[in-house]
């Protein structure tokens, strides 16, 4: 049984497989026959059958392709929707920082109130009074020192009675003595000066609303020098009301932290209506074309100017006796301006601008002038062709305009006289006179032209650094993007310090970025063409191909053309108001703010250069330069012709090529102090670091020349300059560069500037920065005298940290 199964099970395989063979060749079979009847049908069923199936596929496709934009359509509605979607919720974000914003503000601002009214609260518990000494200038001078004074030690003020005439015949205070006394009221509007005490904080009182005399302690502030505030609060703290001597000139120097409230207290001093009718009637009077006159109390930027000029004039025997005193003053401080260019005071004028076409009304103490010196100098003015007008020859005409005599004391009238420089066209002062200074200042501070003819400084800025801006003015394009964040630099480096107003004399598109980002920070934008540009380019292409080797600047015509630029700064109405400016080029930006006596004194009788590649070496650097604008404007048209009748094609040989040798060769010889600028105002980077630098200058290499120096080991034209930058100073200088960047950037993002170069300038900053930071972790380098061979530390460091040869 078990042997037939076995056989049984080894014959049913292979008849599987037959079988399996014999059903495949009948499926073969009929497959053959089906191709055999295909192929049999007729050409034109075939060729109908193709055109089906390609319509079906052409069909198909078109369907897909259809298919596929709207998809792409409904991908970007989508998207579209999205940034919709994103542009509100970016707008509901903006406005709800904007109200938070607001909120704080509103916060800040309610918090200042109620400590101002705490203030105020306080302050009627405890008083100060003060006396006043001396001229007009110096009364109002004292009053806004008190005004300090009162606020720092939280005390109400009480108003002081004036002198009627400050007079100083001998050295001292006069403190009324002699001139006897006018009521504060009578001089200036009382509800207006306490108004603007109030907004700043200090309550004011009349001597009738203040606690009787009794009850002051005196204190002299003599013996403290010019700390008072901090003294008086020391030593009479706990006194509740005191009477103090004149506080001018107590607090020395104001510093910026006072400026709002000093140009508040000194707003607020307007004059009161009874004087206030005398000077309208004066206005009319020299006028002469019946506007309706002052109105309120208001006299300083309250109306457009009058048809009038104005010239204080200060020629008085006690002023010619005060001159002698000052200038003989033994503290090692040059003081010879005082009475200078007084006897020619006409030629000023004229050199400046003041116009001949309408009156010009001096200003003077007319009794205390000497009779000869009076003819004298009238008859120069006179020549000179100007109208002159007088208050002796005013006073009748405002007498028949308000209908009754006028009478005032010296120091009212000078009230007068001061209104009158204020409402003028143009005021030409003495800068030594504090009521001279004063309209000057003031006068500036609203925007209005104002200068003075005897040169030098401004003393009274010494003391009251806050009241005066340093003018600051360069020159630009709209040609030169890669200087662009430079220059921004700058500017926001000098607000930030503050004490500077800033001038730019543009040539190109006022409608380009540069120009509108200028106007936005307060830059006062000059558009300027200058006359004699075809002359220029036609001279300097005479000697085109040699020069090219010295400066980049001979390969564009118009670049050539914006560094003279310039050459006609004094031409400029705005800048010819004033006496020196600062120059700088677009490549620097500023440390710390500057004042005219920063420079030293004397002042030049032309310009001031910095040293270039080192200290006493020629030619100077014309990149920053202190120009002595009257100067400059009287040699102005001679310059001009020194530098267009060049034969060597805008290069001046050993003075050098372009601008800067034009202004060695011609003003050098002719300055008599010829000093040139100290380091500190045209610091470079490839010097030894200035800790009290004010202006760092990149002359020579620019911070990408810097960059390629250390990312590829090449300086351009610039020989070792760029090694020298990175061994000696540039990393202590760089890092507040960065940070103003950084903050221009900032600002520029916020307001949707749009800059090519903005990106470009940050990589090139945090390259520079993140190079500073290795080098500050390596050995320092040894300083190069020009005589041992330069460290190669610096090439070594920087192909270890970015594989860059060198």
């Amino acid at each position: 049984m078990g042997s037939k199964n076995a056989r049984a099970s080894k014959v049913q395989p292979w008849r599987w497989s037959r079988l399996i063979a014999i059903g495949l060749s009948i499926v073969a079979l009929a497959y053959l026959y089906v191709l055999y009847q295909y192929a049999a049908a007729s050409p034109a069923a075939l060729s109908s059958s193709e055109g089906t199936q390609r319509s079906l596929v052409k069909s198909s496709k078109e369907s897909e392709g259809a298919d596929l934009q709207s998809l792409v359509q409904a991908q970007q509605q989508e998207l579209e929707k999205l940034r919709q979607a994103l542009l509100l919720q970016h707008q509901d974000l903006q406005q709800e920082r904007m109200r938070q914003h607001q909120d704080l503000q509103a916060e800040r601002q309610q918090r200042e109130l109620l400590a101002a009214q705490e203030a105020l609260v306080q302050q009627q518990k405890r008083t100060l009074r003060f006396i006043v000494c001396n001229g007009f200038g110096n009364q109002r001078l004292a009053i806004l020192y008190a005004a300090i004074l009162a606020k720092e030690t939280n005390r109400a003020l009480v108003l002081p009675q004036l002198i009627g005439d400050g007079t100083q015949r001998t050295p001292g205070e006069n403190r009324g003595s002699e001139g006897g006394f006018v009521d504060f009221g009578e001089v200036y509007d009382v509800d207006t000066f306490k108004r603007a005490g109030a907004l700043l904080g200090v309550r004011v009182l009349t001597g009738e609303e203040a606690p009787p005399l009794s009850e002051y302690k005196p204190v002299r502030l003599r013996s403290f020098q010019t700390n008072a505030a901090f003294l008086l609060e020391r030593e009479n703290g706990g006194d509740q009301h005191i009477s103090i001597d004149c506080a001018l000139f107590k607090l020395f120097p104001l510093d910026p932290s006072h400026e709002e409230f000093a140009w508040g207290i000194l707003e607020g001093l307007q004059p009161s209506m009874g004087v206030l009718a005398i000077i309208n009637s004066a206005a009319k009077a020299l006028d002469g074309s019946g506007r309706s006159g002052v109105k309120g109390a208001h006299v300083a930027g309250a109306e457009q100017p009058w048809a009038f000029n104005v010239l204080h004039l200060r020629f008085e025997d006690d002023w010619v006796a005060h001159c002698r005193r000052w200038e003989a003053i033994r503290d090692g401080v040059i003081r010879n301006n005082c009475y200078n260019n007084t006897d020619t005071v006409g030629d000023f004028m004229e050199l400046v601008g003041v116009s001949k076409e309408v009156p010009l009304y001096v200003a003077a103490h007319w009794p205390d002038v000497d009779p000869q010196r009076k003819i004298t100098i009238m008859a120069h003015l006179q020549a000179s062709g100007y109208k002159v007008v007088t208050s002796l020859a005013l006073i009748p005409k405002m007498a028949e305009i308000l209908g009754h005599e006028v009478t005032m004391p010296r120091d009212v009238m000078a009230c007068v006289d001061f209104s009158l420089a204020l409402l003028a066209s143009k005021f030409v002062g003495n800068s030594v006179s504090t009521l001279s200074a004063l309209a000057l200042l003031e006068r500036r501070h609203n925007g209005r032209w104002a200068t003075y003819y005897n040169d030098g400084n401004i003393p009274l800025t010494i003391p009251l650094p806050i009241l005066h801006k340093m003018p600051w003015v360069f020159t630009y394009n709209s040609w030169s993007p890669l200087y662009d964040d430079m220059l921004k630099v700058a500017v926001v480096s000098a607000l930030n310090h503050g004490g500077f107003i800033g001038y730019c004399l543009f040539l190109g598109d006022p409608q380009s970025g540069i120009y509108r980002w200028l106007e936005n920070h307060g830059i006062v934008m000059i558009h300027h063409e200058p006359k004699w540009k075809a002359k220029l380019v036609k001279a300097a292409r005479s000697a085109l191909s040699r020069n090219l080797g010295y400066s980049h600047l001979y390969a564009n015509p118009d670049m050539l053309v914006s560094t003279f630029q310039r050459m006609d700064l004094p031409l400029v109405e705005e800048i010819s108001q004033y006496n020196y400016v600062l120059f700088t080029d677009a490549d620097v930006y500023f440390r710390r703010s500057i004042t005219l006596d920063d420079f030293g004194l004397p002042l030049p009788e032309s310009l001031s250069m910095g040293y270039e590649l080192r200290a006493g070496m020629y030619p100077l650097n014309a990149g920053v330069m202190l120009m002595h604008v009257p100067y400059m404007k009287k040699t102005y048209d001679n310059f001009l012709q020194f530098v267009l009748s060049n034969k060597e094609g805008m290069h001046f040989g050993v003075h050098g090529p372009v601008d800067q040798g034009a202004y060695n060769e011609y003003y050098q010889p002719k300055q008599k102090n010829s000093r040139g600028l100290h380091q500190r105002f045209n610091t470079k980077a490839y010097h030894t670091f200035q800790p009290g630098g004010a202006i760092v200058h990149f002359h020579g290499p620019k911070p990408r020349e810097l960059l390629t120096y250390v990312e590829q080991g090449t300086c351009g034209n610039f020989c070792r300059l760029c090694e020298y930058s990175w061994l000696r100073s540039l990393c202590d200088y760089w890092p507040n560069w960065h940070s103003v960047f950084a903050q221009v950037k900032a600002e520029d993002d916020q307001s949707g500037m749009v800059s090519s170069t903005l990106q470009d300038t940050l990589r090139m900053t945090t390259r520079l920065m993140d190079a500073c930071s290795w080098i500050k972790q390596a050995n320092p380098p040894p300083v190069w005298t020009g005589t041992e061979q330069v460290t190669p530390t610096l090439r070594d460091l920087h192909m270890k940290k970015w594989g860059y040869g060198v």
